[in-house]
């Protein structure tokens, strides 16, 4: 049985992945605005707005956006290991494509993955634990 202060340190860890995964689409932000494209602004400002909203207002619909949030990142770090796999087994011969593919890039997919899946159970412990 999960008491009070354990759902709170698990809220705070909540928050605090939710903040750690928003800071690449803030950096993304910051570098395409420099060369003149603000989509990724665009699509920060939309994901970080509801976030604010939904953990400000205490509204019903924070878990579901949370499990938006997570689709959305566990989507990305699926996407850029596909993109990896598709460049790797092709014959690219460009060193500059190939040197983007590093263990990095492996490590950095693999962590939006769990964390997209942490947060997405997360999510769904915490509406079981409202519904009780």
């Amino acid at each position: 049985m999960m008491n009070f202060n354990q759902f709170s340190i698990s809220k705070k860890r909540i928050e605090i992945l939710l903040g750690l995964s928003l800071t690449p689409l803030l950096i993304k932000s910051i570098n395409y605005i420099f060369i003149g494209s603000p989509t990724p602004l665009f699509a920060f400002m939309l994901f970080g707005g509801l976030l604010l909203f939904a953990y400000s207002n205490e509204t019903k619909y924070r878990s579901l956006i949370v499990k938006i949030w997570s689709g959305a990142i566990i989507f990305w770090g699926i996407a850029r290991i596909s993109i990896m796999t598709l460049f790797l087994t092709t014959s690219v011969d460009e060193a500059h494509v190939r040197s983007q593919f590093g263990i990095w890039f492996i490590l950095l997919s693999t962590v939006y993955i769990a964390a997209g899946l942490y947060l997405f159970t997360s999510a769904k412990k915490a509406d079981s634990l409202r519904l009780n």
